[in-house]
């Protein structure tokens, strides 16, 4: 059975079960955030194993799969060590997993390789890649700041994405709007034609500062998402494996999807009134 990352960031190496097959181990490569460790310091978030990872990979393993070949596209922000997105794929879900430097080259890129080689060795799907991704960059997409370039063209597949899923994505607050916005980008179509509604989003995050993440999930709300915690399925999920309730305390799984909006964020509080999507990209929320 897997132990919570809280217990195990310190190990270059963890050999993770998947959810739905503990005979099947994913090695996990890490690197450490501590400088005295063995294996040195990126300095950066992000290239260790996340508890909320561990959570959400055990609750989505619970979910209806894909079925039938019916192709169910998956973009993860903030792939982080690849461990859901490798989750994902072994499920039948086609991922790409992103995340910027130097997390993409030094765990997420190497453990998607790694991973997929186990589970081609266990017959299991292995459409999963990982990608470099900005929030920021997005972000001036979306407002229009900057043209999208052909090489981009994957952010808006045809017939848009079908789940998007991230984990500890709220951790410091100059990224809380960049990241709602590249949400919105992600969730509305490339072509006015396009019909389809916008996907759902998967959201785990770890309550380690409360006002922040309470800031972060008002943001999103005022930005038009409809967002729902997630009950108690999750815990009996998590269960499954021996934890108790300390293990995965302050862990929480969110469902959310764009609505669309009627209010906007003001610098003293909220301020209601409609707009339109056009607002949005010129900065006015």
């Amino acid at each position: 059975m897997p132990l919570p990352a809280s217990h195990t960031k310190h190990l270059p190496v963890i050999h993770h079960p998947l959810p739905n097959r503990l005979s099947i181990e994913l090695p996990i490569s890490q690197i450490s955030s501590d400088p005295s460790s063995a294996s040195g310091s990126t300095g950066t978030t992000g290239t260790t194993l996340w508890l909320s990872a561990q959570v959400l990979s055990a609750y989505l393993s619970s979910l209806p799969a894909p079925s039938n070949g019916k192709s169910v596209k998956v973009l993860e922000l903030g792939g982080g060590t690849g461990f859901t997105a490798l989750v994902l794929a072994s499920l039948g879900y086609e991922v790409v997993s992103t995340d910027i430097e130097p997390v993409l080259s030094s765990v997420l890129g190497p453990n998607i390789d790694s991973g997929k080689r186990v589970l081609l060795g266990n017959s299991l799907p292995t459409t999963v890649s990982s990608r470099f991704l900005d929030w920021a960059h997005v972000d001036s997409l979306f407002k229009g700041e900057e043209e999208e370039a052909p090489t981009e063209d994957w952010l808006k597949p045809e017939g848009g994405w079908d789940m998007l899923v991230m984990t500890d994505t709220f951790y410091t607050p100059h990224l809380i709007e960049p990241l709602w916005n590249t949400l919105i980008y992600l969730s509305t179509p490339a072509s006015s034609t396009t019909t389809s509604k916008p996907p759902p989003i998967y959201i785990a995050l770890e309550s380690r500062d409360p006002i922040l993440i309470a800031r972060a999930l008002e943001t999103g709300k005022a930005k038009g998402f409809e967002l729902k915690k997630v009950g108690k399925r999750v815990g009996k999920e998590v269960e499954r494996w021996g934890w108790g309730k300390d293990d995965w305390e302050g862990v929480e799984v969110w469902k959310g999807r764009y609505k669309g909006c009627s209010c906007v964020v003001g610098m003293d509080g909220y301020d209601i009134r409609l707009y339109d999507l056009s607002s949005v990209r010129q900065g006015f929320i």
